[in-house]
């Protein structure tokens, strides 16, 4: 969870949109990806990430972003995340990071540790996806965040801590809400800085 220090400022967006300006926001052409891990986080601004067993919202505009940013790439997350999803991602390899002996699924590759994941995304475009725990065990390795702020005060079992002093913003834009997102939400990359340059506070 994101302390009171850290916490972005309140957008004062309109909670809707035309169907033509969401659409065009979803598709819109995203920035040059380099090689490397990268986290992709959708959370509340107070870091609420889940409940444990499903996600807590709906938001339409967002898959569609998440979709062209990891295709292509191998997408890594946990056995609890991977069941909430239920199935591999068309296009994009899926490894889950699992400590419990014998869990397998069709299609699915298993690593035990970071470190055999590692092994096995190889030089691959690799993307974390989550739950908490497996952020905060690879947020080393993550050169780069996409971070969907989603506009939602939901109470949550599971929340993520940014790493925000390892990180500056080099994109961002704000998305109203369409027919088919419970919430307006903003959408940031962020890129790990070298260490000289690195903030001390949160960047948003």
């Amino acid at each position: 969870m994101m302390s009171e220090g850290s916490r972005p400022p309140r957008v004062g967006a309109p909670a809707s949109a035309s169907p033509e300006r969401v659409a065009g926001l979803a598709t819109a052409k995203l920035p040059l990806q380099h090689a490397g891990w990268t986290a992709v986080v959708a959370s509340t601004p107070e870091g609420v990430i889940g409940d444990g067993e499903r996600m807590p919202w709906s938001l339409s505009s967002d898959l569609r972003r998440f979709k062209r940013l990891t295709m292509g790439g191998v997408l890594l997350m946990g056995r609890r995340t991977f069941e909430t999803i239920g199935r591999p991602l068309p296009g994009r390899r899926t490894v889950v990071l699992t400590r419990q002996t014998g869990w397998a699924a069709p299609g699915v590759e298993t690593a035990a540790s970071v470190a055999e994941a590692e092994r096995l995304v190889g030089g691959g475009r690799c993307f974390v996806v989550g739950g908490g725990e497996i952020y905060s065990q690879c947020w080393d390795r993550c050169t780069e965040c996409w971070w969907t702020k989603v506009w939602a005060r939901l109470d949550g079992q599971v929340k993520v801590d940014l790493p925000w002093p390892e990180f500056r913003i080099v994109w961002q834009t704000h998305c109203p809400a369409g027919p088919r997102d419970q919430y307006p939400t903003d959408c940031f990359c962020l890129k790990r800085p070298p260490e000289g340059n690195r903030k001390k506070k949160s960047p948003v």
